[in-house]
């Protein structure tokens, strides 16, 4: 039996000292035993446990635990901070290397992730890597790959899985394969709305590669890019679609109103960036599109990057200019704009606003709002807006100016302002929607005057309405 408590050791043999090395070693007839022996190497503490099978040719037992484990201290060009195990089982000139890291912020060269996690085998001195599986968490989502890999050829055949974050969009599942310098893919969205194929054929210093997909509704998305063959892995290149729905495109999920948009998309533009942080710009026209059958037309900027999917501008025709920001992770959507002549009926089509007495009102909108996250219960709202020419039932009522604030299906009005022939008075209200589409909404105004028939009437006003689903 042999103690340590402290040792150090260095040499040629080994890539770096090892200190602090404390712990015992039992030897048994031509075997050795390690129990709860730990060291530093170089600034990283492991735990070793295990055995040494045949001294003469040792035979790997092994396990090694780090807690708080540091790449960069192996590689200078990695970084990150998690848990490291490392298994060794095989004769000591060959063993079979299992790696299970948990990594988080994790960086290697110009590739980083915000997880790096899963069990990877290393057989026959590095010629062949297993995944079981492998998952990557990026600010997109997880993706999660099981299969072999060849890197000497190079060769693969994989499985993966890609689950969207707070990304729009569905999640996916596909197959990839490597043989003699090309790759090929086929994937399937998880809901069957999506097919895709793509092929990349390595030549001399990058990957050029033709990606295809298209949705069960007739949309399709077609890419041609060029991909550096060595980090950080630069990408060029174009994407286009044609005849799209918002639904296609996954934007209904985290702003419902844009699924009640009828009507196809189509647009194109480069693609730029690297592999671990791609950059997509679009220019998106949609023409002869609906919403609840008020008649619009719809073009975009969009950019989708690693962080967010931002449409900026999105102009409702000539009457508003929109910037929403969609983050990949799960973060609030955010939504500001300005209205220039805006229809009513089309601001209400778009707030999703019950029907009822406000439904038979008209004019249009100047002013600037905000959302975020609207449509959920933590939704907030801000607006200030001038309605012109206002009319209900077909009565001209004139002007009026609202400023609200909202949060999920409640709003104050913390000023109402009515300024017109047949009537003028402020004041301030309320409307709350409830889950099942009923709504409650009442109002405490100053009435200046009010003309009915031949009489002019001035008073203070409590107002109080309500309507229920159906």
């Amino acid at each position: 039996k042999l103690e340590t408590d402290g040792v150090a050791l260095s040499g040629r043999a080994l890539p770096f000292r090892l200190r602090e090395i404390t712990g015992a070693v039992r030897f048994d007839g031509n075997s050795a035993r390690l129990t709860a022996l730990t060291l530093l190497a170089p600034e990283v503490k492991w735990l070793v446990s295990g055995s040494v099978e045949n001294l003469a040719a040792p035979v790997l037992h092994l396990t090694a635990q780090a807690d708080s484990f540091d790449p960069g201290q192996y590689y200078q060009g990695a970084g990150g901070r998690g848990t490291l195990s490392v298994s060794a089982e095989g004769p000591a000139a060959n063993p079979a290397l299992v790696f299970l890291p948990d990594l988080r912020d994790f960086r290697l060269d110009s590739f980083s992730c915000a997880r790096l996690r899963g069990r990877f085998t290393v057989e026959d001195r590095g010629k062949k890597v297993k995944l079981d599986p492998g998952t990557v968490t990026l600010g997109a989502g997880e993706i999660t790959a099981w299969g072999s890999m060849e890197p000497a050829g190079p060769a693969a055949s994989l499985r993966w899985t890609f689950t969207p974050g707070g990304a729009p969009g569905p999640a996916w599942a596909g197959a990839a394969s490597l043989d003699r310098g090309v790759l090929n893919l086929s994937a399937k969205s998880a809901d069957g709305s999506w097919v895709a194929t793509g092929r990349s054929r390595r030549e001399k210093d990058s990957w050029n590669t033709s990606l295809a997909a298209h949705s069960g509704s007739g949309g399709q998305v077609s890419a041609s890019v060029r991909a550096g063959a060595r980090a950080p892995f630069r990408l060029s290149g174009t994407v286009s679609i044609q005849g799209l729905s918002f639904s296609d495109l996954g934007l209904d999920r985290t702003w419902a109103t844009l699924g009640r948009v009828k009507g196809r998309i189509r647009g194109s533009g480069p693609l730029s960036g690297s592999a671990s942080n791609p950059a997509l710009s679009l220019a998106l026209a949609g023409r002869e599109m609906t919403l609840d059958s008020q008649k619009l037309a719809l073009t975009s900027g969009v950019r989708i990057d690693s962080t967010s999917v931002k449409l900026d501008p999105l102009k409702i025709g000539q009457y508003a200019t929109l910037t929403v920001v969609i983050p990949m992770e799960n973060a609030p959507v955010r939504i500001t704009g300005e209205a220039t002549a805006l229809p009513l009926k089309l601001a209400l089509a778009f707030a999703g606003a019950p029907s009822g007495p406000g439904s038979e009102a008209d004019g249009t909108i100047q002013g600037r709002f905000s959302l975020e996250n609207p449509g959920s219960r933590e939704g907030k709202s801000r607006a200030n807006l001038e309605i012109r020419e206002l009319t209900w039932k077909e009565s001209r009522l004139g002007t009026a100016l609202v400023v609200a604030t909202g949060t999920g299906s409640s709003f104050k009005f913390t000023q109402l302002k009515l300024n017109g022939p047949a009537a003028s008075a402020d004041g301030s209200g309320s409307l709350d929607i409830l889950a099942n589409g009923d709504w409650d909404a009442g109002a405490a105004l100053t009435v200046n005057y009010l003309k009915r028939g031949t009489t002019d009437l001035d008073c203070l006003a409590k107002v109080t309405a309500s309507g229920r689903a159906g």
